[in-house]
């Protein structure tokens, strides 16, 4: 069930009114039936997919708490995990595999995988011995808002708040609904109204070249940001209904000094599990491995560092799809990652040497941009269909740079064939109307808490711009069915 469609809307509302008349007790079953009800739309396989990993983790638990022996336990927990990594391995990369009747990929199911990771990791630690039951492993891993594309809680956030006897709050329906009202911005107003320049470009790359390559390179960059924070505010706004919080996943991440300060910003519950579950674990074993071994400090962090960051973001690239591009873009993450680390002192030193760093505020900027930059340019092979295109790409995006005339020629022919995409205006319009609405989303996040809720003094302005928000998604809103792109992971 889409969050962009109004059965959602009367479903989550049904599903409010049913959570808060049930007794207590019962509130914690009625929530997982709920869950089941609503991935059911996606259809009964999907429910079966969900079904075994659930059964599977919570079996995998129970006999992890039971064990005695530490070795025991380690022993289950890599058997358990392996287990939930081939059946999402297999469903994510059976098209390299079958050639014909491949399964359907079930929405969201990298997500629910990883919690059932985290739940099981959590066990072995000790951490679940008073919250290890059926229903809260069931409730935690299939929570609905979050069941699609996160966020990622870890069960000791979300399972005791699912324990909790919530009370119906006006306060939580309204901030709630003031999140989702400007996730549905984000989506319907800005990311979807992107989404057609873009398609046009990377569908068909070789039609283009130059400015109307780079145009569509860093519209991109806004389309995923929008669409994903986009559903982000939508799933939190919908279980705060139930006064449950979700993590918060995003943090001005565009506005980052640094590819790390970027990972703790842009998708911020993935980025702790892989720090947690994956980089500090073979940090951890890797120091003592060269500990044992005498080598100088320096070089035993550094090597700990290069390996654990390459490692993890390799892992971060192969669970975001199944294609090579998506494997380059998470190598080109750990290599800027592992460059920042080991060039840290001589950027320090040309920056004092150019006394660039007297100027805080301009050398602040500076790093933004050439963030802003790295990160754009490793979204090529996310977002290029295939790594012939990505190439292609590349290669010409500065053709014709030297001859501006031509170059601007160039940006202005993306809109070729985008006339039939348009859902309002012509296309100059569109683009147009986006960066206003753009300035309008950038507005409203720096005045916003971390729950995303307004905190504008002047009850008029707060108020202006919260109408502003819903008036735009009722006249500008594009609602043909555009899934969000993070279904698809």
């Amino acid at each position: 069930m889409s969050f962009l469609s109004f059965n959602y809307f009367y479903f989550l509302s049904g599903a409010v009114v049913l959570y808060f008349l049930l007794p207590f007790k019962a509130r914690s079953y009625s929530l997982f039936l709920l869950n089941i009800v609503f991935y059911y739309f996606y259809g009964f396989y999907f429910i079966a997919v969900l079904v075994l990993i659930i059964l599977g983790t919570y079996i995998f638990s129970e006999f992890i708490e039971r064990s005695k022996a530490v070795n025991m336990k380690n022993a289950i927990l890599f058997i358990s995990i392996g287990f939930l990594v081939v059946v999402l391995l297999f469903l994510k990369y059976q098209k390299f595999i079958i050639i014909e009747n491949a399964l359907l990929f079930p929405i969201g199911i990298s997500f629910y995988v990883f919690k059932s990771i985290s739940y099981l990791i959590e066990t072995q630690r000790g951490n679940m011995d008073k919250n290890n039951s059926f229903i809260n492993c069931a409730s935690y891993i299939s929570f609905f808002p979050a069941i699609q594309a996160g966020p990622i809680d870890r069960p000791s956030v979300l399972i005791p708040q699912l324990q909790s006897n919530n009370k119906f709050q006006i306060d939580n329906i309204l901030n709630g609904s003031k999140l989702i009202v400007f996730g549905l911005f984000k989506k319907c107003v800005i990311a979807d109204r992107l989404s057609p320049f873009v398609d046009n470009v990377y569908n068909n790359p070789q039609n283009f070249k130059g400015g109307a390559l780079l145009l569509a390179v860093f519209l991109y960059s806004f389309q995923i940001y929008f669409d994903f924070s986009g559903y982000t505010d939508i799933a939190i706004g919908s279980a705060r209904f139930f006064g449950i919080n979700l993590s918060k996943n995003f943090d001005k991440p565009y506005l980052s000094k640094s590819i790390s300060e970027f990972w703790r910003r842009w998708h911020i519950t993935l980025s702790t599990f892989l720090r947690d579950y994956i980089f500090l674990p073979i940090a951890y074993r890797m120091s003592k491995y060269f500990t044992v071994n005498k080598y100088s400090r320096y070089y035993t962090d550094m090597i700990t560092y290069i390996i654990a960051s390459i490692v993890t973001m390799l892992v971060a690239g192969i669970w975001h799809g199944n294609g090579l591009g998506f494997i380059i873009w998470g190598l080109l993450h750990g290599i800027y990652l592992v460059n920042s680390r080991l060039f840290d002192k001589q950027r320090k030193k040309i920056s004092n040497a150019i006394g660039l760093s007297k100027y805080k505020s301009i050398h602040n900027s500076f790093k933004i941009v050439i963030t802003f930059l790295l990160i754009t340019f490793a979204w090529i092979f996310f977002r290029a269909n295939n790594l012939n295109d990505a190439l292609y790409v590349i290669g010409n995006l500065f053709n014709g740079i030297f001859s501006p005339g031509e170059y601007l020629k160039g940006i202005n022919s993306i809109i070729i064939g985008v006339d039939k995409y348009a859902y309002f205006y012509k296309p100059r319009v569109e683009i147009f109307l986006v960066f206003v609405f753009i300035i309008i989303a950038a507005f409203a996040n720096k005045y916003s808490n971390e729950n995303n809720v307004l905190v504008i003094k002047n009850i008029f302005v707060r108020w202006s711009v919260y109408y502003i928000l819903i008036f735009s998604v009722l006249i500008f809103g594009v609602f043909r069915y555009q899934k969000f792109i993070y279904y698809q992971f």
